[in-house]
């Protein structure tokens, strides 16, 4: 799967966390060099189509600016792009026709020297645009890499603990049967069975889990039976399973926590 492509920075910064989760082969690290090698490019490909439309508009100003020189035009083009060079085409025909005893020939060379360079300058704008646009975005991937750095060490992805880190994503607002899938994939739930003195009895568990999740523990219980319960029975009305978007939605949160080898623990 190919990465997304964004094309402005708060488009970016918006959807790149979202889109990491469906790269499970990626760490954030190696997800965000990847954005950086992509935007890189781009930048590079960009940067070469400024130099051909800069070389262009010069060319266009200069032959424009001697034609003229020769005709006795006064107002002179420059040769770079500007946000306002100062003259329109109409400026430049109203110069033309003032009192300037200039042939059709001699009008239109002028005229169609002078749109070439409307034309040249227009797409040299677009590219200056989307050149601060794409050195934005490779600004904020730099500043991401560092940031990933000091989270975890690339040669042995120790964690570096600092008071100053916080959480990117919050996970708060899961449902309990959600909740309840992820303590089991996390394999949470098999190991409180194995501290309990009576592993079997399902009641035991649910207030176990409801001292840590804050869920009643009745409530727990209803959901926690058709699980643990001899014959499991994910289609059970109260089970967490029955709803196959719990699941869906357990599986994507514990992607975005980057745990490793959660399904050998269902």
């Amino acid at each position: 799967m190919e990465l997304p492509m964004y094309q402005a920075l708060t488009e970016f910064q918006d959807c790149y966390l979202d889109a990491f989760e469906k790269f499970p082969e990626f760490t954030l690290l190696e997800y965000l060099r990847e954005y950086k090698k992509k935007y890189e490019l781009l930048s590079h490909e960009n940067m070469t189509l400024l130099s051909k439309y800069g070389g262009e508009l010069m060319t266009i100003a200069n032959h424009y600016n001697m034609y003229g020189k020769t005709l006795g035009l006064t107002n002179m083009l420059p040769p770079y792009i500007v946000n306002d060079h100062g003259l329109s085409l109409g400026q430049i025909i109203r110069e033309i026709r003032a009192g300037k005893k200039f042939d059709e020939e001699e009008q239109n060379n002028l005229t169609d020297i002078f749109k070439k360079y409307e034309n040249c300058r227009n797409e040299l704008g677009k590219h200056v645009t989307v050149n601060v646009t794409l050195e934005s975005i490779i600004f904020l991937i730099n500043e991401k890499i560092d940031n990933a750095k000091q989270a975890f060490r690339e040669t042995d992805r120790k964690p570096i603990y600092s008071v100053q880190d916080n959480p990117e994503v919050d996970f708060s607002d899961n449902s309990d049967k959600v909740k309840l899938i992820m303590l089991e994939r996390l394999g949470i739930i098999n190991y409180i069975k194995t501290i309990q003195t009576k592993p079997d009895t399902i009641s035991h568990t649910s207030e176990i889990l409801s001292a840590i999740t804050g869920i009643d523990s009745k409530t727990l219980n209803s959901y926690l039976y058709p699980m643990l319960k001899p014959c499991r029975d994910d289609d059970d009305k109260n089970s967490p399973y029955k709803n196959p978007e719990n699941l869906e939605k357990a599986e994507r949160e514990l992607i975005k926590l980057k745990i490793k080898n959660i399904h050998a623990n269902h």
